[in-house]
């Protein structure tokens, strides 16, 4: 029985994605560049903060980076982590219960995200690209998030495992995977819209990569990020950033990533 949603079915066929796999090669192993986690083609880019969570609404993603940084006195800009915000370092300290998730946007981001994208048509036709080291895939995946007594909370949370649980997946969905620079990815094939539909054991996943099939933009939320990074023609960043769809800053493909 496939783990993956019904229509929504890996690939073997790789083509669809010879274009990133091209644009991505170079990409480093240390800190990237926007250029990095978005091919270096297109007009314009922005930087996507995830929502943050208020304690008074049960951890529901419904803040913003803004309303924090005001709380907390201190300035926001396009370069500003997570990190740099509450002045802490990464994972330092108690949990924050505002922290937004990490390697995943909520459905209501993505879902606002694809009427942005594509306000012409549902039928869109888009490609997606599915970390395969979510946890829930596998097996090992599904022992190591039940274990009690976790050293690091956010394993739970971004669901990583081990090269055996990843190695695993590729046996049991038997597909080709993309690969970049210490990546792996599975390719899905569908519409925009299906961009909201990727839940697995119950819960949602935004998936990594996603690209319209004319590649007239790209998204890409990184394993181990609370932003997201969105290439487009300059229109429609300068849509995204002013009408503040989604709560967001326009970068430069030369600028670094802010994970």
């Amino acid at each position: 029985m496939s783990l993956f949603p019904p229509g929504l079915e890996p690939v073997d066929d790789l083509e669809p994605a010879a274009w990133v796999r091209e644009g991505l090669k170079d990409r480093p192993g240390g800190r990237f560049r926007v250029r990095d986690l978005v091919p270096p083609v297109f007009d314009a880019y922005a930087r996507i903060l995830h929502q943050t969570r208020r304690e008074d609404h049960a951890r529901r993603h419904i803040g913003t980076w803004a309303e924090r940084a005001s709380g907390l006195g201190r300035e926001l800009g396009s370069a500003t982590s997570w990190w740099d915000l509450m002045g802490t370092a990464p994972f330092g300290g108690e949990p924050d219960p505002s922290m937004p998730d990490i390697g995943c946007l909520t459905e209501d981001e993505v879902r606002r995200l694809v009427r942005f994208l594509d306000t012409r048509t549902a039928s869109a036709a888009c490609w997606f690209g599915i970390w395969e080291g979510w946890g829930f895939l596998s097996p090992s995946g599904h022992a190591l998030l039940g274990r009690e007594g976790s050293w690091l909370p956010e394993l739970l949370e971004r669901w990583r495992v081990s090269a055996r649980a990843r190695r695993e997946v590729r046996e049991s969905v038997g597909r080709a995977t993309i690969e970049l620079p210490g990546r792996s990815y599975l390719l899905v094939g569908g519409t925009v819209e299906d961009a909201t539909r990727f839940i697995f054991q119950g819960s949602f996943q935004s998936p990594s990569l996603w690209w319209a099939d004319d590649r007239s933009w790209f998204v890409h939320t990184e394993i181990d990020g609370m932003s997201t990074y969105v290439g487009g023609a300059r229109e429609m960043v300068d849509r995204l950033v002013g009408e503040q769809v989604l709560e967001s800053f326009e970068v430069g493909a030369d600028d670094l990533a802010v994970l």
